[in-house]
């Protein structure tokens, strides 16, 4: 039985011998904006969990002695993740490169070379350069916002971490500064609560516990996504609603970071809480 031929870019390259030094593959637009870099030092790295299976990886360049081969995906890098965040019909893959020349750049050591390659659409759609230029754009577009909200969200975790320590860290005297942990803990889990459903917990979940607007922005993406298309008019009206509805959130935490957070921070200063605990 014959095989299907990979989906994407296919680099072929030869090593005499197997390098020693790091060997790098970077792909490029042609006016030379770095779209993706991978290496042979390159864990894989599997950035969300998702239902569809969509998440983007990180592949490790191969370099064997001999003939190697690399395959690209097209696309560009992936939104932010949440470690351990479940996605119902969730895409956090990067939008797939447009209709057009690019190159790849094979760097090891001083060593480089480079190759201009040529990306086609598929000839039996109507799609226009400018249509598929308007989808790259809009996705960049929800991709960046996706990041944004994650970015947030995991900023919420890691200062209510820190939080938590402290607090924990106090003596029994100290009954403001657990009064002040207690009250950013809850501006920011009201924030947190708005962006993700934080009772999910497995991939079953969502069946009990509606997705919040991280999830639904990143199920925008698959709907954008699913035809090589411009994106119709009730996309981009559903992103203006989603978006208008995060930024609220977001700014809110701007507001808790830029004085909630220095004003805990004084209360911790003001009780000499010691840097390191040592429990009996």
């Amino acid at each position: 039985m014959g095989q299907n031929p990979p989906t994407g870019v296919v680099v072929q390259y030869y090593f005499k011998e197997t390098p020693e030094e790091e060997v790098m593959l970077e792909f490029r637009e042609r006016n030379g904006n770095v779209i993706k870099t991978f290496t042979s030092k390159q864990k894989e790295n599997i950035a969300s969990q998702s239902i569809l299976g969509r998440g983007d990886r990180g592949e490790t360049v191969p370099t064997e002695a001999g003939m190697n081969r690399f395959i690209w995906n097209m696309r560009y890098p992936d939104a932010k993740s949440v470690p351990k965040a479940i996605m119902w019909s969730g895409v956090l893959s990067g939008p797939q490169a447009v209709p057009g020349e690019y190159e790849v750049l094979l760097k090891m050591g001083d060593v480089e070379n480079s190759q201009i390659f040529t990306i086609k659409g598929d000839p039996r759609l109507e799609t226009t350069q400018a249509d598929y230029q308007e989808q790259f754009d809009f996705l960049m577009t929800i991709n960046d916002k996706v990041t944004e909200v994650h970015t947030a969200i995991n900023t919420i975790r890691d200062v209510r971490k820190q939080v938590k320590t402290m607090a924990k860290r106090a003596n029994e005297s100290a009954a403001d500064i657990k009064e002040a942990a207690k009250a950013l803990n809850e501006k920011l889990t009201a924030i947190e609560e708005e962006l993700i459903q934080t009772k999910s917990k497995s991939r079953q979940d969502p069946l009990n516990y509606p997705i919040k607007d991280n999830n639904k922005m990143a199920a925008l993406t698959g709907v954008v996504m699913g035809a090589n298309a411009r994106p119709t008019d009730q996309a981009y009206d559903v992103y203006e609603i989603l978006a208008s509805r995060v930024n609220k959130q977001l700014a809110k935490l701007d507001d808790v970071l830029d004085q909630d957070v220095p004003a805990f921070n004084r209360v911790v200063r003001e009780n000499d809480i010691p840097a390191v605990s040592i429990e009996e």
